[in-house]
């Protein structure tokens, strides 16, 4: 949360965030997730998760890196047909 409060003190146009609540409990996860989804409305936010359950909660768009590269562009819908999305992820590599 600190880091976070710090960076939204420098007022970005974008945040990137890589595993915004790693280590952190359901609670806090809970509410670093609320605040990001208050905060979206006035920021870009790029984020790498490797938590499929945060990305439903959060994502308008997965990108899928492969080596580096972007292998596939998925959008929120397809994150919820969980085996159809891990089809679509095999598929692509």
């Amino acid at each position: 949360r600190l880091c976070l409060a710090r960076a939204l003190a420098l007022e970005p146009t974008i945040l990137l965030l890589d595993e915004p609540t790693a280590s952190l409990d359901f609670r806090a996860t809970h509410g670093i997730e609320e605040l990001l989804l208050r905060l979206r409305s006035k920021y870009t936010i790029v984020a790498v998760s490797h938590s499929l359950a945060q990305a439903q909660r959060l994502a308008d768009s997965v990108l899928l890196i492969d080596q580096g590269r972007i292998a596939r562009t998925f959008d929120r819908e397809a994150l919820y047909n969980k085996e159809a999305f891990f089809e679509l992820v095999k598929d692509s590599l």
